[in-house]
């Protein structure tokens, strides 16, 4: 990370400052239970603002696939898409082969 920003840094793009600014921006805005004021009872409604405020982030109508690197090895792509498809209530009932 730090080797990437001074290399954007040094073309006038962006500086490592800039980095750590919106990496903490970005876990106050996605943790409001932690940060915030919302108050929740169970980690599964963590998990639910959390796919919320994924979602806004969103462009309307931008599948939560869309961000999955298609460069990835295949085992690594199908387990990605997979855990994503899962939280938002797509899951395999049993494994079959």
């Amino acid at each position: 990370m730090f080797f990437h920003a001074e290399i954007a840094s040094q073309a006038g793009e962006f500086t490592i400052d800039d980095v750590l600014r919106r990496i903490n921006a970005k876990l106050i805005h996605r943790h409001p239970h932690i940060f915030g004021s919302i108050k929740v009872a169970s980690a599964e409604e963590v998990a639910h603002n959390w796919e919320e405020l994924k979602k806004a982030e969103r462009e309307y109508g931008a599948s939560i696939l869309e961000s999955v690197p298609k460069q990835m090895p295949a085992l690594g792509y199908s387990q990605e898409v997979q855990r994503r498809v899962a939280r938002v209530g797509f899951d395999w009932k049993t494994l079959t082969a």
